[in-house]
C-alpha cells in the first residue's frame, strides 16, 4: 500500500476500536507515520504539546500497519467510506 500526506485509513487502536485516521505526516528515515483523527484540525503539534489538549499524536509504525489491520479508505463527497 502506498500512503500520502492526506490520506485516509481505516486502522485498529490500542484500545481495540476501529478509526479512521488521516495521514498528516510522513517520516521515512524514522519508519513512523504521523496520524490524526479526521475530525481533528487545528496545529497539531501545539496541540500535541499542549497539556489541557487530549489530542495525542498516533505514531504509527510501518512494520506495524499490519498488525493494526490498517486499511486505505477514500471518502467521497458525501462522506461516506469506499
Amino acid at each position: 500500500m502506498r500512503l500520502h500526506k492526506g490520506d485516509m485509513v481505516r486502522l485498529t487502536d490500542e484500545d481495540g476500536i476501529e478509526r479512521v485516521k488521516r495521514v498528516v505526516r510522513l517520516n521515512a528515515a524514522a519508519s513512523r507515520i504521523y496520524l490524526a483523527g479526521h475530525n481533528e484540525a487545528g496545529d497539531f503539534q501545539k496541540r500535541h504539546d499542549d497539556i489541557d489538549d487530549p489530542f495525542r499524536w498516533d505514531l504509527a509504525s510501518i512494520s506495524k500497519l499490519k498488525d493494526r489491520q490498517c486499511k486505505s479508505v477514500h471518502v467521497n463527497e458525501v462522506g461516506r467510506i469506499l
